[in-house]
């Protein structure tokens, strides 16, 4: 299962946080776990380092990183 496929990271991201939590798990057809890391600037340069020199690690293959507007 991909998350995008079923959920919206921004409705996620807000749900999550109006009930206070920086990490979420959703063990249904899959196993998902969130993590809500905030930043006060992220710019798409940065965004793009991140997914291309980050996310292709071992570590990282399993994840996905979202950029989420912030709830006000």
């Amino acid at each position: 299962m991909l998350f995008e496929q079923n959920f919206n990271a921004q409705e996620v991201y807000e749900d999550t946080v109006r009930n206070g939590e920086v990490f979420r798990t959703i063990d249904g057809e899959d196993y998902i776990d969130i993590d809500i890391v905030e930043f006060d600037k992220v710019d798409d340069k940065f965004m793009k380092w991140i997914k291309n020199n980050l996310c292709d690690c071992d570590y990282l293959k399993g994840s996905d990183i979202f950029e989420v507007k912030p709830v006000k």
